[in-house]
């Protein structure tokens, strides 16, 4: 338990670039003596610096590919099968919005076989990525950088979006709960992905196994507007009584393969 929260606040910080003791207290919901400790442990480890009345990310501790990847790994054959599901949902001709997200970032190479297909994204991983296959026609958004995150948010951003039509959109979360919805812990990040949904007739969640039970600052989405969610691993009773209450379709990577 301890672990998971450590590595949710890594995941926090390292979205928001800083974070304020009190924000962490309220979104972990636990002692300023719990999160000063769970912070002293990232510093030791050189992840994180303190400053005054909270916590920044020590942007010298990695390179920009490390920073943005490496959070992950622990799940990489799960968000590789997550991602693999999410393109088997695109259909020639779609266009699609892709949010940030290291799933999201996969998904373009299980693409690379769709006819026609055009991809509108606010992550500069992706759009380099996107740039490799000749089959994906790219729209980027343009805007202001969040260098954590590689995504980019604004009001250019927002204006862009509002034009625009798509037949889908593939979202991630930071964390997800039965009584809080979809979170994210960057106020940008989560207006960036309501306006995606707002120009999408289908909208699809990709969150692996470690998102359940985690909530982040910002509610940016109730499930009963989610139409589809894509995960590694059967999620508890409370969560399947919820998707299907709210008619959203769950589809768990790897159940019925092989």
């Amino acid at each position: 338990m301890k672990l998971k929260r450590i590595k949710e606040i890594e995941k926090c910080i390292r979205e928001n670039g800083t974070c304020s003791l009190e924000q962490l207290c309220n979104v972990f919901n636990v002692s300023a003596n719990t999160i000063r400790r769970d912070i002293n442990e990232l510093a030791e480890l050189g992840i994180v610096k303190k400053v005054y009345g909270g916590v920044v990310i020590n942007d010298e501790h990695m390179d920009s590919d490390e920073l943005n990847l490496t959070s992950n790994i622990v799940y990489s054959k799960d968000l590789e099968s997550i991602a693999e599901k999410a393109a088997a949902l695109v259909n020639d001709g779609d266009i699609i919005l892709i949010s940030s997200g290291t799933t999201a970032y996969r998904m373009i190479h299980y693409l690379k076989s769709k006819k026609n297909i055009t991809i509108i994204t606010n992550n500069l991983l992706i759009i380099f990525e996107a740039l490799n296959y000749e089959n994906i026609h790219l729209i980027a958004i343009g805007g202001d950088v969040l260098k954590n995150t590689n995504s980019i948010v604004g009001y250019e951003a927002l204006n862009l979006l509002k034009k625009l039509n798509a037949h889908k959109v593939f979202l991630a979360t930071s964390g997800l709960s039965v009584n809080t919805g979809l979170t994210n812990s960057s106020s940008l990040e989560a207006e960036i992905k309501q306006t995606m949904i707002k120009v999408s007739n289908q909208t699809i969640i990709l969150a692996d196994h470690s998102k359940f039970d985690v909530v982040s600052l910002y509610t940016f989405l109730d499930f009963k507007d989610v139409d589809v969610l894509i995960t590694d691993k059967q999620p508890s009773k409370s969560y399947t009584e919820c998707f299907i209450k709210n008619n959203v379709e769950l589809i768990v990577a790897g159940e019925n393969e092989g």
